[in-house]
């Protein structure tokens, strides 16, 4: 994600969509919009550049946590 959302910022890529379990991510220049796939959830939209920071703060987390055997 961190990836399409680089290439479309450097006008690499002009979309990129993403679809998993329950929702699909649509990245553009102007907007990351999160869609539900199913029930009648309003669609989430945000800047790309909030969606960019939140996905790095979360990596972040995951790679500060201890791995567990």
């Amino acid at each position: 994600m961190l990836a399409a959302l680089d290439d479309i910022a450097s006008d690499r890529r002009k979309r990129w969509q993403m679809t998993g379990n329950a929702h699909t991510l649509i990245l553009s220049k102007r907007r990351a919009r999160i869609r539900a796939e199913f029930g009648r959830s309003s669609d989430l939209i945000l800047p790309p550049a909030e969606l960019r920071q939140v996905l790095l703060e979360w990596q972040e987390l995951l790679e500060s946590k201890p791995t567990r055997r």
